[in-house]
């Protein structure tokens, strides 16, 4: 039986998938295709704001870390990190 194990979140709390996406600790995943914008990966939303509210993050919090991990992942996409 074979493990597909995937891979380990880095220091700063992301990791890149297989597929190309890459996706934050929050559960938050974008990924950009082609000459698109990056953005975020619809499927990923529910995830994400059920571990924002189990960790008892209010909407306005939610909301700031949505735009501050949005702008990280434009940043990485574009080569900034």
């Amino acid at each position: 039986m074979q493990n597909h194990l995937s891979p380990a979140f880095s220091a700063n709390g992301w990791r890149h998938l297989s597929n190309g996406r890459l996706q934050h600790i929050s559960g938050i995943e974008f990924e950009k295709n082609f000459n698109e914008p990056v953005h975020c990966v619809k499927e990923s939303l529910p995830v994400f704001f059920q571990n924002l509210k189990q960790e008892g993050v209010d909407v306005v919090m939610a909301e700031k870390l949505f735009f501050k991990l949005s702008q990280q992942a434009q940043e990485h996409f574009i080569g900034l990190h």
